[in-house]
């Protein structure tokens, strides 16, 4: 997922929360200290470069939550995955790996950029 993409899903997360419960965007902004224009900026998906600290705070004021997960490492499940004949290529996986720390590298980094 590129990073306009994400900025606009986030949006509209956003948006959809923030009317469930009944909020304006004047009063979402004065719960979150930021500007209304912003959280329309947000909302609209047109800050992709929004900083993780003020999504949090607008996502903590919505009772959201952002989540990261990272797989432990089983020794035993690989081991019992190698004994098992496989379709996929063990280059494969790696592939898929490597493209999934830089998308994560990339949605960080975009994460922490401020807005324009």
């Amino acid at each position: 997922m590129d990073s306009e993409v994400f900025a606009r899903e986030v949006g509209r997360l956003i948006r959809k929360r923030r009317k469930a419960l009944g909020l304006t965007q004047s009063m979402l902004s004065q719960m979150t200290g930021t500007s209304r224009r912003y959280l329309v900026s947000l909302e609209l998906g047109e800050s992709p470069g929004v900083r993780i600290d003020t999504l949090c705070r607008v996502f903590t004021a919505l009772g959201m939550t952002i989540s990261i997960s990272v797989e432990e490492y089983d020794e035993s499940a690989e081991q019992s995955e190698r004994d098992r004949p496989s379709l996929l290529s063990e280059n494969r996986f790696a592939d898929d790996k490597e493209s999934y720390v830089h998308a994560f590298e990339h949605m960080v980094e975009n994460l922490g950029r401020p807005i324009a």
